[in-house]
């Protein structure tokens, strides 16, 4: 390995900004979309059904 490298001609890497934001994209069938129509909305509902399906499994389990 080098002792020191030379960065001077090197171009910032645009994928970065992108992967730092991790995003995922889905797609929402119409009807759907009609109902939940930001992913404020589409987050709220989920992340409660999640909840309401982990305390279920918990009681079962138990």
């Amino acid at each position: 390995m080098r002792a020191e490298y030379d960065f001077s001609d090197s171009v910032p890497n645009w994928f970065a900004a992108q992967m730092k934001r991790q995003e995922h994209l889905i797609s929402l069938e119409p009807d759907v979309y009609k109902v939940f129509n930001t992913s404020v909305q589409v987050n709220t509902v989920l992340k409660a059904i999640i909840s309401a399906y982990t305390k279920k499994k918990r009681v079962k389990s138990a």
